[in-house]
């Protein structure tokens, strides 16, 4: 059933042709600009460390999934991305090479600006105080200003933080790919995308609550004024 639907939204993407291919790369290179000078205006330098070795980790995992693709279909006769199928059919098999390396380059880049973003504006969904985790769960976002009632910073905090991480997802898609080109039977057994996915995003939205409320705690130490109505807030 998994493959039904991802194969269904493979056939869409093919059908709307060279467009859409152009699109997703125009999407991810100027949208890793547009991040870069977001993030121009934020303090990085205390972030440094971690959002590096999540980049170095990022890129690996995008860079073996292109690997192991090109090692068991060297001519991309197996690819079964639609997007790629698209570049191949309309520009040739170097193209679409350069094509994909540049795009999963780009997209790493978006990963590791939108985690440093998260990091660097964290701080904004704080509630004033909470003296759980279920409490501080419960109250995140609580100081976020609102439109049409909403409190879109909270939204973008956590989207910010999963798309982040999101790129390990490639581990999974490159082992898939070679267990696909190298044991068929194994292959069958696997769970589809469709359904590893949804997991791995529930996964990482409680990484995301433990990741900010362990924040939170340090924060709160460090400047206990800003968390303490009794005490002035300067």
């Amino acid at each position: 059933m998994g493959y039904d639907l991802l194969f269904r939204a493979f056939d869409l993407v093919e059908a709307i042709g060279a467009p859409i291919a152009i699109a997703a790369w125009l999407t991810v290179f100027l949208g890793s600009i547009a991040l870069a000078w977001v993030l121009s205006k934020h303090t990085l330098r205390p972030h440094v460390v971690p959002v590096s070795i999540l980049g170095v980790v990022t890129m690996i995992a995008h860079f073996s999934d292109i690997a192991v693709t090109l090692k068991i279909s060297p001519d991309l006769a197996l690819e079964g991305n639609p997007i790629w199928l698209i570049v191949i059919d309309n520009w040739g098999l170097s193209f679409a090479i350069l094509y994909g390396y540049t795009g999963k380059f780009l997209v790493g880049v978006l990963n590791i600006e939108l985690y440093l973003w998260y990091r660097t504006t964290r701080w904004k969904v704080h509630p004033q105080g909470a003296d759980s985790f279920l409490e501080f769960v419960r109250r995140l976002g609580e100081k976020c200003p609102r439109r049409f009632g909403v409190a879109w910073m909270r939204i973008a905090s956590l989207f910010a933080y999963l798309f982040g991480y999101l790129g390990l997802y490639s581990f999974w898609v490159a082992m898939q790919n070679w267990v696909g080109g190298t044991n068929e039977a194994l292959y069958e057994k696997l769970p589809s995308p469709v359904a590893i996915l949804p997991v791995m995003l529930l996964v990482l939205a409680g990484f995301y609550f433990v990741e900010t409320w362990v924040d939170f705690k340090r924060t709160r130490a460090q400047f206990p004024a800003a968390f303490d109505p009794a005490m002035p807030n300067g």
